[in-house]
C-alpha cells in the first residue's frame, strides 16, 4: 500500500472498518480447527466483507469441481439438480484462477446452465472469487447476488478489495488443515526429479540388507527327562501338577492297584502249591519209583511260576512311579490321565532342569529362505516385549508340520547365547531369523511378489 493510499485510507472511516472486519474474518478463518468450521467460516461469515444472497464453496482440487457447502445449509446435497448445475457452470469458467464478475462470455462450456440459473435468479449478479495457496487453485467462492441495483463499479472495487486481502487468507488457513505433497511446492525441475529417481534406484539395487523372517516361538527345555508308562496298566491317578517343582524320589502317579497285587497273590499261591508237592514227590520218591520221576517234572514248573511271582512282585513295585531326578513337570492335564490304561513306554510327562531351556521356533512355510548361521536370532517374549535376547539357530528341519497356527512350519531349535535368568518354560514370543544379504528391491518387494504369484498364478 503506497503512502497516498495508506493517507486516503486513514481519511476515510468506512475503508478502515472494511479492513478490520476483513482482519477478523482472517483471525477467524485461520483459528478453525476443522474442516468444517472453516467451510462454515468462508461461507456464512463472508458476507460481513461482501454482501451476497447465497453462497457456494467448490473443492477445486479435484479434476471436476465439487460443492462443499452452500450458505445458510448443514449440509450441500450433492446429487441435487441444483448442486449439479453449480457444478456445470463452474466447471465452464474460462479462467478459473482469476477473480471475476460471470457473464456469458466467461464462459467456455455450460452456458445452457448459466442462462437457465440466470432465468431462475431473475438476471442476478454471479461472482466467483479463487481461493488461492502457493499458487495453486485450492477452493472457489461462488456469489449470487440477487439485488441487481448494485452498481457494477462498486461490485467490482469489492470483488477486488476481498481478492487481495481475505481469500489468501482462506487459501492458507485451508492448507494449514489440509497439508498436501505436491511436487510445485519443492520447486524441483523435471531433470532434478530423474536426478532423484535414477539415485534412488541405485540406491535399492546396490544397497544390501539381510533378509528378515519373523516366526512364532516357545521357549521349552533344553534337555527334557522323558517320563514313560514303566508297565502296562491302568492309571489310578497323577499326584503332581503341571508346572510343579518335583524332589529325586517324589510319587509322580500311581497305577490302579486292584488287578496287579490280585496277580501277585495268584503267583504266591501258585508257588505254595507247587511247593507242596515237590514235598510230597521226595517223601513217596523213598518207596515209589513213579514219585521219583515226577520230582524233575515238578521241580521245573516250580522255576516257571517262581519267576512268574517274580514278575509280579516287580510289577506290584512299580505301581507307584516316582522322579528319577528333581524339576519341573510338564504335563499337559493331569485329569485326562485318570482311569487312563497306558501301554510300557507310552509318554507321560517330563521333567525339566527350569534352567536349562532353548527356543523352538516355527518359521512358516513361505519364508522358508536361507538363513545364516553366524548371525544370532532375536527374540521378543510376549511378556516383555520390549526386550530382546539373542540365540544361534542349531537346527531347522527338513520337513515341515503343522504348527499351533495351523500354518504349514518348518520346526527350528537355537540355544541362548548369553543364558537368561528371568525365563520360565512355556514362554511364547517372536523371534527374528536373518538370512543372507539381498538388494533393498528384493527385500521390500519380495512379499508383495509372493503374494501376488500366489493370488493370480503368475
Amino acid at each position: 500500500m503506497t503512502a497516498s493510499q495508506s493517507s486516503s485510507t486513514q481519511s476515510n472511516p468506512a475503508l478502515l472498518q472494511h479492513l478490520a472486519v476483513i482482519n477478523k474474518l482472517c483471525l477467524k478463518a485461520y483459528s478453525s480447527k476443522k474442516r468444517t468450521s472453516l467451510i462454515f467460516t468462508i461461507l456464512n461469515d463472508t458476507i460481513h466483507a461482501l454482501r451476497y444472497d447465497r453462497a457456494v464453496l467448490f473443492d477445486m482440487e479435484k479434476k471436476k469441481p465439487q460443492v462443499l457447502g452452500v450458505s445458510g445449509h448443514h449440509e450441500a446435497n450433492k446429487n441435487a439438480a441444483q448442486t449439479k448445475q453449480w457444478e456445470a457452470i463452474v466447471k465452464g469458467i474460462a479462467d478459473p484462477k482469476k477473480p471475476q464478475v460471470v457473464t456469458q462470455d466467461s464462459m467456455i462450456e455450460g452456458r445452457n446452465d448459466f442462462r437457465q440459473l440466470q432465468q431462475k435468479t431473475k438476471g442476478a449478479t454471479l461472482l466467483w472469487l479463487p481461493i488461492i495457496a502457493d499458487g495453486d487453485l485450492l477452493l472457489g467462492l461462488w456469489l449470487e447476488i440477487w439485488d441487481t441495483t448494485a452498481e457494477e463499479e462498486t461490485v467490482e472495487e469489492t470483488l477486488k478489495f476481498v481478492t487481495n486481502f481475505l481469500t489468501p487468507a482462506y487459501g492458507a488457513a485451508w492448507l494449514r488443515l489440509n497439508p498436501r505433497f505436491s511436487l510445485k511446492r519443492l520447486k524441483l525441475g523435471r531433470q532434478q526429479i530423474y536426478i532423484g529417481l535414477t539415485g534412488l534406484l541405485i540406491f535399492l539395487f546396490f544397497v544390501q540388507v539381510p533378509v528378515r523372517v519373523v516366526a512364532p516361538c516357545e521357549i521349552v527345555a533344553n534337555d527334557p527327562y522323558l517320563i514313560t508308562a514303566p508297565l502296562n496298566g491302568v492309571i489310578d491317578h497323577v499326584a503332581v501338577d503341571p508346572g510343579q517343582y518335583v524332589q529325586k524320589g517324589e510319587v509322580l502317579l500311581e497305577y490302579d492297584k486292584e488287578l496287579p497285587l490280585q496277580n501277585l497273590k495268584i503267583a504266591q499261591k501258585q508257588v505254595e502249591i507247587l511247593e507242596a508237592e515237590m514235598k510230597r514227590a521226595r517223601a513217596l520218591g523213598m518207596k515209589d519209583p513213579k514219585s521219583r520221576t515226577e520230582i524233575g517234572v515238578l521241580a521245573l514248573k516250580l522255576q516257571k511260576e517262581q519267576i512268574n511271582l517274580d514278575l509280579a512282585k516287580w510289577q506290584a513295585g512299580k505301581l507307584a512311579l516316582k522322579a528319577p531326578i528333581e524339576g519341573v513337570v510338564m504335563l499337559d492335564n493331569p485329569d485326562a490321565w485318570r482311569g487312563k490304561p497306558v501301554q510300557i513306554g507310552e509318554k507321560i510327562m517330563s521333567i525339566n532342569d527350569p534352567g536349562a531351556t532353548k527356543v523352538r521356533i516355527w518359521i512358516p512355510e513361505d519364508d522358508n529362505v536361507v538363513l545364516d548361521p553366524s548371525v544370532p536370532i532375536k527374540i521378543f517374549l510376549n511378556i516383555n516385549p520390549e526386550v530382546s535376547r539373542k540365540a544361534t539357530i542349531t537346527y531347522v528341519a527338513n520337513e515341515s508340520t503343522i504348527s499351533a497356527q495351523h500354518l504349514p512350519s518348518f520346526v527350528a531349535e537355537a540355544n541362548w547365547v548369553d543364558k537368561p535368568d528371568d525365563i520360565k518354560l512355556g514362554l511364547k514370543g517372536t523371534a527374528i531369523l536373518y538370512g543372507e544379504k539381498v538388494s533393498l528391491f528384493y527385500f521390500i518387494v519380495r512379499k508383495p511378489w509372493a503374494w501376488v504369484r500366489h493370488k493370480f498364478g503368475i
